[in-house]
Formats: C-alpha cells, structure tokens, sequence
C-alpha cells in the first residue's frame, strides 16, 4: 500500500515561517516599540509642568558694525512639552532595541534642561519628577499591547 500526501501547504508555511525569522528584525523591533509607545508619549505631555508666563528673551547678536543688538523676542512657557520625543536606540547585551521618552536634547530644544526639574538643584525648592510618572503610569500600557502591534507589524511586512 502506497500512501502519498501532498505537502505544498506544509511548504508554504515553512516558507512562511522562515520569513517571519528573518523579518522580526532590530529594525521591525525598533518599529514596534515605537507604535507601542505612542500612548506613553501622550502621558508625558500630560505629565510635563508647564510655564505660566512669557519672559523676554536674552539674546544678543553681534551686528557687522561690530555692536552688539539685544533682541527684542518673547519666549514662552512649555518648551519642554514641546520637545518630548520617542526615541529608539539599540539595545545593550540581550536586547534588540531600547526606547526612549523624553525631551530631545538637540539643538533648539529644551531637554539639555529637563534635570533642572525633574532633580532636586539650588534653583528650584520641588522636584516634579514628570517622568517617573510617565514610566509607571505607561509601562503597563506598552506591556498589554505590545504582542498585538507586534502581530500587527509583522503581519503587514509579510503581505509586502
């Protein structure tokens, strides 16, 4: 007696399997973490104290005559909140990726500050540690969603 079977779909799905391995990279990781922390990113905007008032700006530009001109701009309150971010940066040993919330410290933006707030200094009397509360207050979100995003991503990398 002769038994045959066909095994195109046991094939396929091999195929399948073996691209999902190669698909779920650092890269795609670094994708799902950040869909993941979406919401997190709109704790910390509500989280970051924000100024009450607009105060003159303090800078000065050396015109080509040699004399220095003041300008005559106002700054106002909530640069920090404007300068939250999602940042993702590989992992150390054991991790594919890591992700960051917080103020970018580029160029421009307010979060070469941010200790000035969140850590006790001879400026500032409170400590509004914002985000401390931003990590307990997400942490659980990134961990129930993560698996369906997950599930999400690779499924829409595999139909490219």
């Amino acid at each position: 007696m002769r038994i045959q079977t066909d095994s195109t779909e046991l094939y396929a799905m091999d195929r399948t399997l073996a691209r999902v391995g190669r698909v779920f990279d650092a890269r795609l990781m670094g994708k799902t973490l950040k869909t993941a922390t979406q919401p997190v990113l709109g704790i910390a905007r509500q989280e970051v104290p924000v100024g009450r008032r607009t105060f003159r700006s303090q800078l000065t530009r050396r015109l080509r005559s040699g004399k220095l001109k003041r300008d005559s701009t106002y700054d106002k309150g909530g640069a920090t909140k404007r300068s939250l971010r999602i940042l993702i940066v590989p992992g150390g040993p054991g991790e594919v990726a890591r992700v960051l919330v917080g103020a970018s410290k580029k160029r421009g933006y307010a979060g070469w500050r941010t200790h000035w707030i969140t850590r006790p200094n001879i400026h500032r009397v409170g400590v509004n540690d914002f985000l401390a509360r931003t990590e307990s207050r997400g942490t659980p979100l990134i961990e129930a969603g993560i698996g369906q995003i997950a599930q999400a991503v690779v499924e829409t990398e595999l139909r490219r």
